[in-house]
């Protein structure tokens, strides 16, 4: 290839907070989109794989090994965006499944960041001030297109239970919807201006029993059903990001999360083969 071409292609992301939970075979659900067609990228946001004190010094725990090969054998190509309990993340350039090299002029029409964040504790949600640098390399947010998957930490606030009760009951999502910290947050323009989120219609992710959990918990005011965990998107060009479907997977019981995945149609630019790694 002598110059740079562009393609269109599938991506999967998904996110989940595993809550310390080993890898079992329902997770496989995670990855099913329902459509016949593949996607060409399979990118995975995991959030408390460990919650050891070696996790916050060590790169790789048992952990973390078991999940990246159980999704490994999974699929054939897949960018797994380990947790490293904090509001950090890590950048992946890339062209149709091959990597480029980090450090790229941003103002080059390639190259696409996926920042897998977690926030901690009551107040510990994310901006994108979290995801604004990558240990000075190539900035996250200067890519031509920047997906934030994870755990954002985002409540619904100012609902009385018998409220949610009734909204639940009668999968009448808007109802907290109108409530969700992060949408409050955006439409103020103070929380990931420029990024959006493909139309949410399923139920809170957060939280459920594990093992069990097919109804949410409503018995922790601390704790109320919340759409915690989010994949939001930006891109230079709006319209070379198609989302097609926005899920949650209520079939996966290991975790008092729900995973959520977008799967998306976008284009990409080839690099010329000496840019490839």
């Amino acid at each position: 290839m002598n110059q740079s071409d562009t393609k269109t292609i599938w991506i999967h992301l998904a996110t989940f907070n595993v809550g310390t939970a080993e890898p079992a075979g329902s997770v496989f659900e995670l990855f099913d989109t329902g459509m016949a067609k593949l996607p060409d990228l399979v990118v995975v946001s995991l959030q408390e794989i460990d919650m050891s004190a070696n996790s916050l010094i060590l790169e790789n725990t048992d952990a973390k090994e078991h999940w990246s090969e159980f999704i490994g054998e999974s699929l054939t190509a897949a960018a797994i965006v380990h947790d490293r309990l904090c509001s950090k993340c890590r950048s992946f350039h890339w062209s149709v499944g091959t990597h480029v090299p980090a450090g790229r002029d941003s103002k080059r029409s390639f190259g696409s960041a996926f920042a897998g964040v977690h926030g901690l504790g009551e107040q510990g949600r994310v901006s994108s001030d979290d995801v604004s640098s990558d240990d000075g390399q190539l900035s996250v947010l200067g890519h031509d297109k920047v997906f934030i998957l994870g755990d954002l930490n985002y409540r619904v606030e100012g609902l009385e239970l018998d409220e949610i009760k009734t909204a639940l009951e009668g999968g009448n999502f808007g109802v907290l919807l109108a409530k969700d910290q992060l949408e409050l947050a955006r439409q103020a323009g103070g929380a990931f201006p420029g990024f959006s989120e493909a139309e949410v219609t399923f139920a809170p992710t957060y939280k459920y029993s594990v093992n069990e959990g097919r109804e949410l918990l409503l018995d922790d005011p601390k704790r109320l059903p919340s759409y915690t965990d989010r994949i939001l998107f930006q891109a230079r060009d709006a319209r070379s990001i198609r989302p097609l479907r926005y899920d949650s997977v209520p079939s996966v019981l290991l975790s008092d999360h729900k995973p959520v995945f977008l799967l998306a149609e976008t284009a990409v630019v080839l690099q010329p083969d000496d840019a490839l790694i």
